[in-house]
């Protein structure tokens, strides 16, 4: 007789046969990839390799991503997620749903492993892959075609500026994987990094002083209306971002010159977090900010930074030429206006 507790055969689950994937890259085994038919594109790769990746970062770092990248994502999913997301991306301003499943699959994978205690194995993987989302966060705009149903005309979404939150969670994933570290595979991009958008900033070196910098490069009448001649920059929020804003302004070099993309990049990197909040309650003055910014992106013509620039300064221009009405400061909205005018998206 059999115990009581004792299950017949009949009451066992069985397991269903399938093949298992033996070969292929460690996606294929993790999704049982039919191998004549893998689940991501080889040519998406492909594109990736020859292409993307030599439009992202500056001269003397694309060459370590291209050789450094894709070797790491076919070790870590999560890294994979980025690569492919930004493949279709880069494919169609219309990414299609295979972008979507990529794109949040990388964020999610990131967080989990963000939340445990991060594995030497892992650091460089981390710091690529938070790296590639900040850029596909910046490109991902799907279905704006036109400024209104652009930030900060359209209505109010919980997606409004992601870009600039991650961005700055980024910052907290550089301490979490020390990409500097000595054995970092991207260590001489991370110094570059560190160098020109996180070491504490230098003054300038002319001779004027910080607020005579300010206030010979900036445009005719920014330092009277954000007011860099009265507050001092602690009790400013608009003066890091000026301040940035003068470390770009002017400068011509070769597209894709550190001299000029780093700077630019440096905007986003040492927001003042009072001035994100304004960014974020539509103030008007951190808005103009912002537009002269995008007026730099607009001229670098970065397939990343492009599209996103040239629809919000629009939609910047339009909200703030419906508030300034007979103001004199609107005068200074002409600029930006005109550059969006002129790039054809």
């Amino acid at each position: 007789m059999s115990p009581p507790n004792s299950l017949s055969s009949d009451d066992c689950r069985k397991r269903k046969s399938h093949k298992k994937s033996r070969k292929g890259c460690g996606n294929c085994k993790l999704r049982r990839c039919d191998e004549s038919k893998p689940r991501f594109d080889v040519r998406l790769l492909e594109r990736f390799q020859k292409s993307i990746i030599l439009t992202i970062g500056t001269q003397s770092s694309r060459g370590i991503y291209q050789r450094k990248t894709l070797p790491i994502a076919f070790c870590h999913s999560f890294v994979m997620h980025t690569v492919l997301s930004l493949s279709y991306l880069h494919l169609s301003t219309s990414p299609p749903p295979a972008f979507a499943y990529h794109y949040y699959r990388a964020v999610s994978l990131l967080h989990r492993k963000l939340s445990r205690p991060v594995l030497d194995s892992e650091r460089d993987a981390l710091w690529i892959a938070a790296a590639f989302i900040g850029v596909a966060s910046f490109a991902n705009m799907p279905d704006v075609t036109r400024p209104s149903e652009a930030w900060p005309l359209r209505a109010k979404n919980a997606s409004d500026l992601d870009w600039m939150k991650l961005s700055h969670g980024k910052k907290q994933v550089w301490k979490l994987t020390d990409p500097m570290r000595e054995t970092g595979i991207f260590r001489d991009v991370a110094k570059e990094v560190y160098v020109h958008l996180m070491a504490p900033r230098a003054s300038f070196e002319d001779g004027l002083g910080e607020f005579g910098v300010l206030e010979r490069r900036l445009p005719a009448g920014f330092c009277d209306l954000f007011q860099l001649r009265e507050l001092l920059p602690e009790e400013n929020p608009y003066w890091s971002a000026a301040e940035a804003l003068t470390r770009c302004w002017g400068v011509q070099c070769d597209p894709g010159s550190k001299d000029v993309v780093l700077p630019c990049l440096s905007f986003i990197s040492r927001l003042d977090p009072r001035y994100r909040n304004l960014l974020e309650e539509k103030d008007d003055r951190a808005m103009l900010l912002l537009a002269y910014w995008y007026t730099k992106v607009c001229e670098q013509r970065q397939w990343w930074m492009w599209r996103r620039a040239v629809l919000e300064t629009r939609a910047i221009c339009e909200l703030l030429e419906e508030r300034w009405t007979g103001r004199r400061e609107a005068s200074l909205i002409e600029f930006p206006k005109m550059v969006a005018a002129r790039c054809a998206l």
